[in-house]
């Protein structure tokens, strides 16, 4: 094991294996953003939201918790 994607391994790479293949440039790809920082402040302090469906992998207690963690470590910074 030398630590450089070399062409052998490259080639290795394209073989079929566990149904999800390595993509070796996804690094020279553009990163899309996925929101835009505008500098305006919401006048809302409270806000509203709903969940839909929830993943069997993760379950309902454990995605309302995620989602709960996720908004006390926003309320902190704002």
């Amino acid at each position: 094991v030398t630590g450089v994607l070399d062409q052998t391994t490259i080639e290795w790479m394209k073989k079929p294996r566990c149904g999800v293949p390595d993509h070796p440039h996804l690094s020279r790809r553009r990163r899309n953003k996925r929101y835009a920082l505008t500098g305006q402040k919401w006048r809302q302090k409270h806000i509203t939201y709903s969940i839909h469906n929830y993943t069997p992998k993760v379950g309902e207690l454990d995605t309302r918790k995620a989602i709960r963690q996720a908004f006390d470590v926003w309320q902190k910074v704002t």
